[in-house]
């Protein structure tokens, strides 16, 4: 159940159990012309291959030149790191054990290219989070960290830019200064699917509201922040009306359920500072970052118009069964850029958002 199905073929690049693809793709045998795989088999194999288990350090080292370690186990273990260090994510240890292991040790969205992304994105958010929460002698919130971190993630991962400015100290003298500002990632639309997984995005500096909120996503699960891909493929049930993507944060603080919010990405054109310090000093963008407290209603698609009742909503999600009376084989995540797959399992969120937004 935490495969999906298109990432079976490379599951061993991925880093879940090898010996599981021997069932899953057998040797063909020399005596025999078909090998019949059963349904008890697959049911078996699909067990094994949802509980990973990360490599010994052991292990690891007699590794032969030229290969490394996977993908899955690097997730899980900033994901477990997350939750032992509480005393920097006090957060962590109130999340329900069934939404941490599908909504932060969840090493994809959906069907985005997949790469080593959270080791990334710890290494540069870490000095960032952690001296903030240092410096609050860890009396923070979930959402804290949430507005921290859909302040910094963009400008962080943003692409710098040389100034060159000239001044003359005399008749015969002049002093050339370079200095350095970036560019944050920043919205362009009609990027999916050629730019929206997170490898792309930092490269390109870019992406539309499906790459914005996926690097997000990640970026916030690095830090044991239960979060999930929602959106719709075409708004009013009309796909020449377009669609859009989100983000849904689990309120682990007051209500114990799913807030939508926003990336709040930079501005293409528009530079910022290039140190953390010289952004908070310049006041940045802090007070217009969004996040799962702020009300629904401010946010430009929560309205009536928009969540009509045709409008369909879905959230993205790994778990196969959604148990009792939602559970449903047909029960997708529909992507508009790919609208025939329907190998992303998804839960429907229509009727939530359009109770909410219908009263804006």
């Amino acid at each position: 159940k935490n495969i999906m199905s298109f990432d079976i073929p490379n599951a061993g690049t991925l880093g879940f159990p090898t010996h599981t693809l021997t069932t899953l793709f057998p040797k063909k045998d020399s005596t025999k012309t078909t090998t019949t795989t059963t349904t008890t088999s697959r049911r078996k194999t699909q067990s094994i291959i949802s509980h990973p288990t990360p490599s010994p350090k052991s292990q690891q080292s007699l590794l032969p030149d030229g290969l490394s370690d996977h993908i899955i186990n690097h997730t899980i273990s900033l994901s477990l790191q997350a939750k032992q260090l509480h005393n920097l994510y006090p957060y962590t240890s109130s999340i329900p054990q069934s939404v941490y292991h599908e909504y932060v040790v969840n090493y994809a969205n959906v069907n985005e290219a997949r790469s080593n992304i959270k080791p990334l994105l710890y290494q540069l958010l870490h000095p960032v989070v952690s001296s903030f929460v240092l410096e609050r002698d860890g009396n923070v919130t979930m959402n804290d960290v949430v507005i921290l971190i859909n302040e910094q993630l963009w400008t962080l991962l943003g692409k710098y830019h040389p100034t060159t400015s000239t001044t003359s100290t005399s008749t015969t003298t002049t002093t050339t200064t370079t200095s350095f500002q970036i560019q944050p990632i920043y919205f362009k639309s009609g990027q999916t699917p050629l730019i929206y997984d997170p490898m792309s995005i930092i490269s390109y500096g870019y992406a539309s509201c499906t790459g914005l909120s996926i690097l997000l996503i990640n970026a916030l699960r690095t830090f044991g922040i239960p979060s999930r891909l929602v959106g719709t493929p075409a708004w009013n049930g009309e796909v020449e009306n377009g669609n859009h993507n989100w983000v849904e944060v689990w309120d682990v603080e007051d209500t114990k359920d799913w807030k939508f919010m926003e990336p709040t990405a930079g501005t293409e054109g528009v530079v910022t500072a290039s140190s953390v310090n010289e952004r908070k000093e310049g006041g940045g963008v802090v007070g217009g970052v969004d996040h799962m407290k702020k009300d629904p209603c401010k946010r430009w698609f929560c309205n009536g118009k928009r969540m009509d009742g045709y409008t369909r909503v879905y959230a993205a999600r790994l778990e196969k069964s959604l148990g009792g009376e939602q559970e449903k084989e047909d029960s997708y995540y529909p992507m508009a850029w790919d609208s025939t797959n329907y190998n992303v399992q998804g839960e429907d969120r229509t009727e939530y958002y359009t109770d909410i937004c219908s009263k804006c």
